[in-house]
């Protein structure tokens, strides 16, 4: 959400340089209670933070990371399913506390439907566009009964950063884009390490790729974020060169990439699968044949700053 304010406030201040400083502090709403739903905060969250500069100057073209190709943010808080079933609140004994319904994960797929409607239609390779129109032309014209169409997104997006929001989100995520394993790995071992650290999440998962993995030049990189009304943003990086940098918040992993076996939990655990995530894949196909959404002209905006 706030990567949509720097783009316009860049759009509107040429030759500007913008900082942004997402964090989480949870001293403030740790939970005392006995209730559940409210139990399961003090146990996911935790504080953290990052910083990273942002610029519309030519002088940092050379030496920025990345420049912002796509940015989408929506909020569902006009469903009131959506809107509440997380927040802050008292508890039935009047103790306030973080409460987190168990729809969380459906209200975000809703959500993150909303971003992928607007945002797909603007990644898409060609041949992607071809097999969108065929199964179409099947379907229409030939009255063939197929399967809607949905993309495979890492034919054209290279690294997923995924809001490591709880297990059952990222498992929600996975499922509603059809993504292998190992593109989940960072965002897993992100929440392994460090829990969730809210709207600095994925930058964590970028910091674990820049270290770990490495991202070379003009390879892309699919940011997408989650909150609380139920808000959802998804922002689309390009590299601008090739980038190996060892964060300190991963230098503890000396490297070594984190597999499976190394969550407390295995990604692909037969056990979890988030039941209304099926719905999303099928609505997908409504980004395929629409016309992206009418939206600002994302400028340069240079990530400078780690």
């Amino acid at each position: 959400m706030a990567l949509s304010l720097i783009r316009d406030l860049l759009q509107a201040r040429p030759n500007s340089i913008a900082v942004f400083v997402p964090s989480e502090i949870t001293t403030y709403c740790f939970y005392p209670g006995l209730q559940k739903d409210y139990m399961v905060a003090n146990a996911i969250f935790r504080m953290g933070g990052a910083a990273i500069m942002c610029s519309n100057k030519k002088q940092f073209w050379c030496t920025a990371k990345y420049q912002l190709m796509h940015n989408v943010r929506v909020h569902t808080g006009a469903d009131d399913n959506a809107y509440g079933c997380m927040g802050w609140g008292p508890d039935k004994e009047g103790v306030n506390g973080v409460y987190l319904r168990k729809d969380v994960p459906l209200q975000a797929a809703k959500a993150l439907e909303a971003c992928l409607r607007t945002i797909a239609p603007k990644i898409l390779t060609w041949s992607q566009y071809a097999e969108a129109a065929y199964n179409l032309f099947e379907k229409t014209v030939l009255g063939r009964a197929v399967a809607e169409y949905v993309p495979d997104f890492t034919q054209c997006i290279d690294h997923f950063a995924l809001h490591a929001g709880g297990y059952a989100v990222l498992k929600g995520l996975q499922q509603a884009m059809s993504l292998p394993s190992q593109k989940m790995l960072p965002s897993f071992a992100t929440l392994r390490d460090f829990g969730n650290t809210s709207c600095s999440t994925t930058w964590y998962v970028l910091a674990y790729m820049e270290s770990i993995e490495g991202l070379r030049k003009n390879q892309t990189l699919m940011q997408i974020g989650m909150g609380g009304g139920m808000k959802a943003g998804v922002n689309v990086w390009r590299a601008l060169r090739d980038i190996t940098i060892t964060h300190e918040a991963w230098a503890h992993l000396n490297g070594k990439a984190v597999t499976e076996a190394d969550l407390p939990r295995p990604i692909s655990d037969p056990t979890c699968r988030i039941g209304n995530s099926a719905a999303l894949s099928g609505d997908i196909k409504a980004a395929f044949g629409a016309k992206a959404a009418d939206s600002p002209r994302t400028a340069d905006i240079l990530v400078q700053a780690h």
